[in-house]
């Protein structure tokens, strides 16, 4: 890993790593309690954050706190574990590691008129729930550097299918694709200050060599 991390660094392209699983607090009951902190679970462990950051030399890590791809995240009261990220931060800090760039996967809010106008075209997204925007910011605050937010961008394009075919004004779709581009660009511009979704300008060029699953959704 520290040799592919030394040939990125060559040609100036960043390096972000993932540790623990990308599951969702709504794929078991409780979740995983902040304070425990476990080897054995899915969330990241401070510890071995750490450990895996020294061995690694990435740029950036992408967290599990309850995260996870997609727009069926949590269920009912259910939240980001935001204890574990501030205790996360400050196992790289304390480690002289710095304010350590973290990443949050699987950010997206799933706005709910979204959700609900996709349904009223003929989609079927019961109980559809992301993550909360509160969380997102009280992450901000904890040191979250980036999140992704492609599921809100894919759920603001959707509808514009929906649109159209309800009232097709012309036997062309590219009247259509131009409505498609203008919704995830306003919530691309609402969100991305909440979200963190746009990185700082010297960092944008990166690749994620530990982690590739191009078919999943944020």
């Amino acid at each position: 890993m520290q040799k592919g991390r030394g040939l990125c660094a060559q040609i100036q392209l960043l390096v972000e790593g993932e540790l623990g699983h990308f599951w969702s607090a709504a794929q078991f009951d409780d979740g995983e309690e902040g304070g425990a902190h476990s080897t054995s679970g899915h969330y990241t462990n401070p510890d071995e954050a750490v450990k895996f950051v020294r061995e690694s030399g990435v740029d950036s890590l992408a967290i599990a706190i309850g995260n996870s791809h997609g727009a069926y995240k949590f269920k009912g009261e259910q939240h980001l574990d935001l204890e574990r990220l501030k205790v996360i931060k400050k196992a790289l800090m304390e480690a002289n590691l710095g304010d350590y760039p973290l990443v949050l996967h699987g950010a997206s809010s799933v706005p709910q008129y979204l959700v609900a106008e996709i349904n009223k075209y003929g989609g079927k997204m019961p109980d559809a729930q992301g993550v909360p925007e509160a969380d997102i910011e009280v992450a901000r605050a904890r040191g979250l550097y980036e999140g992704h937010i492609d599921t809100d961008l894919r759920l603001a394009m959707t509808p514009a299918f929906g649109r159209y075919s309800a009232k097709p004004r012309r036997n062309s779709i590219r009247a259509n694709t131009l409505a498609q581009r203008a919704l995830p660009s306003r919530i691309w511009s609402g969100t991305k200050s909440k979200t963190c979704s746009a990185v700082p300008v010297t960092r944008l060029t990166k690749i994620q060599i530990l982690h590739h699953a191009p078919s999943r959704q944020a």
